[in-house]
């Protein structure tokens, strides 16, 4: 996925924010200047005005359809059954604010071309201005990311690893990286023992993720699980990407 990109910003505020603090409500402020359409409630029958997997995941492919170049949009997040899963997670499975962030981008993506552009790159601007908090790792409150130095970030858990098996992750010493695409970055980049790659794009690599198990690490941010298959073993790879360079 191309993160320099409309639709990948876009990705990656649906994809980060399933993962984000509850004391951060980015999305909800980039959902209400946005005018984005009513939140999804999971146990509530979606209707024709509402985002559902299969509509969110058919405007996509109506867009690539229509060579929508602006928003470059890769072939893995084309993918019906990548795009479904992914979408219906974070429906259904994760916050409210995932719900929020899904409705919002799938509102956008109603729109013809220029029009969906625009509005997901206003969208993900909002989000951006909310999410930039910087903390250390002692700080109470525990929404924003934590500002590493040079040393501590070249230090960090995970950061030299090359494979799976190079570092047994836990709860309490989570993989640490800086945001969803720094995640998707350090999952796609690892390998199983025999060298083999078990993710070759993002979408594949975040379809792993299970869940967030809630506070911890060793700054207490919320932490996701990913469960990785490869042929020596499954692997449980726990991160923590509220981790960053303080500069």
């Amino acid at each position: 996925m191309q993160t320099h990109n409309v639709w990948a910003g876009a990705w990656c505020v649906l994809l980060a924010a399933c993962g984000a603090a509850p004391a951060s409500r980015p999305v909800a402020s980039a959902a209400s200047t946005q005018g984005a359409g009513p939140k999804v409630q999971a146990n509530r029958p979606a209707t024709a005005a509402e985002v559902t997997p299969q509509t969110y995941c058919a405007d996509v492919a109506r867009l690539a359809a229509a060579k929508c170049d602006a928003l470059n949009i890769a072939p893995e997040d084309a993918d019906p059954a990548l795009c479904e899963e992914g979408v219906r997670r974070a429906l259904y499975d994760r916050t409210a604010d995932a719900r929020e962030v899904v409705e919002t981008i799938g509102s956008c993506l109603k729109q013809d071309c220029a029009g969906a552009t625009e509005c997901i790159a206003q969208a993900h601007e909002g989000w951006e201005k909310n999410r930039g908090r910087r903390r250390a790792c002692s700080d109470e409150d525990t929404s924003g990311v934590v500002a590493l130095d040079a040393k501590q970030w070249a230090n960090r858990t995970g950061a030299t690893a090359q494979r799976f098996s190079d570092v047994a992750t836990t709860p309490a010493m989570p993989i640490e990286v800086c945001e969803l695409e720094g995640q998707l970055r350090w999952l796609t980049s690892m390998r199983c023992d025999d060298g083999s790659q078990p993710f070759h794009s993002f979408a594949e690599a975040h379809v792993a993720r299970v869940r967030n198990i809630g506070p911890a690490g060793r700054c207490n941010s919320i932490v996701d699980l990913y469960q990785v298959t490869c042929p020596e073993r499954t692997y449980d790879v726990y991160m923590d990407l509220y981790m960053c360079p303080a500069q």
